[in-house]
């Protein structure tokens, strides 16, 4: 189990990266097609661009959104529950139907060692939620919860 919360950890982190450079990626488009604007005025090219420049936001807010799955995920692993197991379980299974997709349309050596990555973490995520051993973690007694202060 900890293996498995430890790689949401390290899921996160990627995917925070990745939604970064598409951020940067998304405003520099969207700058270069305002300089574009300014020097040659309202092309198709510039529609392009801006255009371009929404997708790339649209896929960081979309990386950012599944980290803030992933952290919470791994955060939520210590109360345990069978809606964390089952999400996490259906997390992992579509994290490595991902890196399979991204294998099968790899060419160079980074996209191949990147996608087994994806299917790795994945399957691991996956299998260890819902192996028996990880089922009955979930399914362990826990103390209630206290809320407010500590006397």
């Amino acid at each position: 189990m900890t293996t498995a919360r430890v790689l949401l950890y390290i899921v996160s982190a990627v995917q925070i990266i990745i939604g970064g450079f598409a951020l940067l990626g998304g405003l520099a488009l969207s700058k270069a097609s305002d300089v574009g604007e300014e020097k040659f005025g309202d092309t198709p090219l510039s529609d392009i661009a801006d255009l371009g420049a929404g997708l790339m936001v649209g896929v960081a807010l979309l990386f950012f959104l599944f980290s803030t799955l992933s952290i919470t995920l791994g955060v939520k692993f210590s109360r345990g529950g069978q809606a964390i197991r089952i999400t996490t379980a259906v997390y992992g299974s579509l994290g490595a139907v991902v890196g399979l997709l991204l294998l099968i349309n790899s060419s160079g050596s980074v996209g191949i060692v990147t996608a087994l990555l994806w299917v790795v973490f994945g399957g691991i995520m996956t299998a260890a939620v819902t192996v028996p051993s990880g089922t009955a973690w979930f399914n362990r007694p826990r103390a209630p919860q206290r809320h407010g202060r500590l006397r």
